[in-house]
């Protein structure tokens, strides 16, 4: 339920986020950067995420 309900605000801060990119007043491709960036470093934090729930299930 826990590793649910941090997914759940994960997917809605990467929206978020995209969101937020989108409606900021910037050229296309300086915002087709940031949004790659963005869901670089959110991938980046979700492997990170699942690998550490993975050890701690380990080591139960």
């Amino acid at each position: 339920m826990k590793g649910q309900c941090f997914f759940s605000f994960l997917g809605g801060a990467a929206i978020g986020a995209v969101v937020a990119l989108l409606l900021a007043p910037d050229s296309g491709q300086n915002t087709r950067h940031k949004i790659v960036d963005k869901i670089k470093h959110g991938e980046q934090k979700v492997k990170d995420a699942v690998e550490e729930e993975l050890y701690a299930h380990k080591q139960q």
